[in-house]
């Protein structure tokens, strides 16, 4: 076996390596396992790869991760947009909520209500400048002795005010006369009480819409709405594993029998037989003619009267097939 040496290539090779793994960026190891509303809350289930580490929900709900880096959302917390965005340090996942209904548009305007009540009265405003002072009125000349007082004369054109004389006596009140034109307005009084309540006035155009408030608090869970359409079915996920080998299952019944199949090549020869018994003796022939005696040819034995037992052959071992 051919070994490779180990020498300063590999080291830098190595030490390289280790630094390109520093210096890659982390990627996002937010998983989610679950994330629905259920329950009348909003259940978001997951891990993240930092253990004993803060992990917000729309930068608005927060919570920490276990030792197992494990995380658990339960909340009374519906997002518009049924997405919710999960992060943890330098971590961001987004994730689709299900069985959640997307909110629709804003309807139309409604008709304006009634005024309200008239409000508090507000404080006394500055006093304004003060006016110029009105006309003096004609003096009754004073005379030694009263007599009766006459007619009134009617009103004179107004002179140019003299100097200030010494008060005299209060002479008898002259009739009114015609009314004066209105002189500038004086200093804002106190204000009075409130009067009584005025009838509703007609309803104004619709002013254009405020600024959104403030988010108020979640209502009491409604009823359960409709059941909605089936979404359409997702694509077929990849095959699994094959599973383990089960049981063999119990006999089936014993089928009919099957047509007889062609008839084989012809066996090998067996083994030879042992000899059977002797058969039955046959009948004796006529002797023949006794004739001189041959001196050169020798007497032929006589064939016994009963044939000889012939012993039978040893068997042989059968040959298998």
């Amino acid at each position: 076996m051919r070994r490779h040496r180990t020498g300063p290539r590999r080291s830098i090779l190595a030490l390289a390596l280790w630094a390109g793994t520093l210096a890659a960026p982390a990627r996002a190891e937010i998983r989610v396992l679950a994330a629905k509303i259920t329950g009348g809350e909003l259940w978001v289930l997951g891990s993240v790869d930092p253990v004993e580490a803060e992990i917000t929900l729309d930068e608005r709900f927060s919570a920490r991760t276990d030792r197992g880096g494990n995380f658990e959302f339960r909340l009374a917390y519906h997002p518009a947009t049924c997405i919710v965005t999960l992060r943890a340090r330098n971590q961001e996942r987004a994730a689709v909520v299900g069985e959640c209904g997307q909110q629709g548009p804003a309807g139309p305007s409604g008709t304006a209500g009634p005024p309200g009540s008239a409000g508090l009265t507000g404080p006394a405003g500055p006093p304004g400048p003060t006016g110029s002072p009105g006309p003096a009125g004609q003096q009754a000349a004073r005379t030694e002795a009263a007599g009766p007082p006459g007619p009134p004369g009617p009103p004179g054109p107004a002179g140019p005010p003299g100097p200030a004389g010494a008060q005299g006596l209060p002479g008898p009140a002259g009739a009114a006369g015609p009314e004066g034109p209105a002189g500038p307005e004086g200093a804002l009084g106190p204000a009075g009480l409130p009067g009584e309540r005025g009838e509703p006035g007609a309803a104004g155009l619709q002013g254009p819409p405020g600024p959104p408030g403030a988010q108020g608090p979640p209502g009491a869970q409604g009823s359960p709405g409709e059941r909605g359409e089936p979404g359409a079915a997702g694509l077929q996920g990849p095959s699994g594993p094959p599973g383990a080998q089960g049981p063999p299952g119990a006999q089936g019944q014993r089928g009919e029998p099957g047509e007889a199949g062609p008839a084989g090549a012809p066996g090998k020869a067996g083994a030879r037989g042992p000899v059977g018994p002797p058969g039955p003796q046959g009948a004796r022939g006529p002797a023949a003619a006794r004739s001189a005696p041959n001196l050169a040819r020798p007497r032929q034995r006589e064939a016994p009267d009963e044939p000889l037992p012939l012993r039978p052959p040893a068997a042989t071992p059968e040959q298998p097939y």
